[in-house]
């Protein structure tokens, strides 16, 4: 039987019977710097992922949890090495759902992300993180173009996945629950950076049309910001540093978009959910 060792290892970790049905399957290249399993036992599925840093995804998973995101349970977490897996690993609850991906995803589901993402903003760690100099640059070039008010800044105290791709955010089948998964990049910083790269990769932009990724800043902005300026602009600008990382002259061309706009980003609720660019600036 594959991984037979591993298998029996599991059952005295986690109590089980030994008559217990238990299946392990790799579900991932075990050649990547993180394996994943999918683990069985009995009727209910869960997810094995080993990585040496585990205990920063576990604790990740705890803090959201706790603040209320909708994220995966924790069934149980071990740090050490001496297993027939030689890696700490995390075992969590398997979300059975669809990634929301660009092909699959809608406006309306992101309203099911407004209590995950309201709980990340409402976090408040006692120690900030220092944000990275090479983000706050990038801030403050696209602040200029962008024309945010000069008190725009990145938050660096409170909770961001760090890795929001819509393939991490998983639609729940039969609840439509949109779950938050893989922490292991989380970090103190500013969950609208977040928002930033939810906006560009759940979109089907282009430097082209922008027209999509422009409806999605928008949608964002009044379902999670409440229509707050300051944090609408600071949306803008985490667009535009997601969009720095893979074509420069697309944040160019939406950085242009935003000087069309008055002041900047307007305000989602306003137009409902869409941006329109106004009369540009004499």
């Amino acid at each position: 039987m594959p991984y037979e060792n591993t298998i029996e290892y599991l059952r005295d970790f986690l109590g089980l019977r030994r008559e217990s049905e238990v299946s392990i399957r790799p579900i991932a290249d075990l050649r990547v710097r993180t394996p994943i399993f999918a683990l069985q036992i009995g009727e209910q599925k869960w997810i094995l992922k080993c990585a040496r840093d585990i205990n920063h995804e576990v604790q990740g998973l705890w803090i959201s949890r706790a603040a209320g995101c909708c994220v995966p349970t924790v069934l149980a977490a071990s740090d050490g090495l001496n297993n027939p897996l030689t890696s700490p690993f995390l075992i969590s609850e398997f979300i059975d759902g669809i990634p929301l991906t660009a092909s699959t995803s809608s406006l309306e589901l992101l309203a099911s992300l407004r209590e995950s993402l309201k709980a990340m903003c409402a976090v408040r760690f006692r120690e900030p993180f220092k944000t990275h100099s090479k983000t706050q640059e990038v801030a403050m070039r696209w602040n200029e173009l962008a024309r945010a008010p000069e008190d725009v800044h990145w938050d660096s105290d409170m909770l961001s996945h760090g890795d929001f791709d819509p393939t991490n955010l998983i639609i729940q089948r039969g609840t439509q629950r949109v779950y938050l998964i893989d922490w292991a990049n989380w970090r103190y910083s500013d969950p609208v950076l977040d928002l930033g790269r939810l906006a560009v990769h759940g979109s089907n932009w282009s430097s082209a049309n922008l027209n999509e990724l422009e409806q999605w800043v928008g949608l964002l902005a009044s379902e999670i910001l409440e229509g707050d300026p300051r944090a609408a602009h600071k949306l803008n600008l985490g667009v535009l540093t997601e969009l720095e990382r893979s074509d420069e002259r697309s944040a160019a061309a939406y950085a242009s978009r935003c000087m069309q706009v008055k002041g900047g980003l307007t305000n989602g609720s306003q137009d409902q959910g869409r941006i329109h660019p106004e009369k540009k600036r004499e």
